[in-house]
């Protein structure tokens, strides 16, 4: 995850994650919360159209966590009720990067599409 004040490695531990199916449903998680919803894609990248969340809250103060926090929900919160846009930056059978909100996050595939 990479904002402003710099970029931040989040290990497979912290258990944040997104999937995007061929339906335009998407299942994320930032390691506490569950996000769900729908995309559609657009020219550069999908809107997040819909967005639910679970509502663990996070009282720590581990950077890596409030990290793999705040970089999914720049790519979830929408602003004034309109979708949350996100642009694809790259894209390859291993890596997607991708920007929203002004924080970018590259996810690595780390197991077969379906999981």
């Amino acid at each position: 995850m990479a904002d402003a004040r710099g970029t931040t490695e989040i290990p497979e531990s912290v258990d944040a994650w997104l999937e995007l199916a061929a339906d335009g449903r998407y299942v994320a998680s930032d390691g506490g919360n569950a996000i769900s919803g729908t995309f559609g894609t657009t020219g550069i990248g999908f809107d997040i159209t819909e967005a639910a969340s679970t509502l663990a809250g996070y009282v720590e103060n581990d950077p890596v966590q409030l990290a793999a926090i705040t970089g999914i929900d720049a790519m979830m919160m929408a602003v004034d009720g309109q979708a949350a846009h996100v642009t694809v930056l790259s894209a390859d059978r291993e890596h997607l990067t991708i920007q929203a909100s002004g924080v970018r996050l590259t996810f690595v595939r780390t197991g077969p599409a379906g999981k």
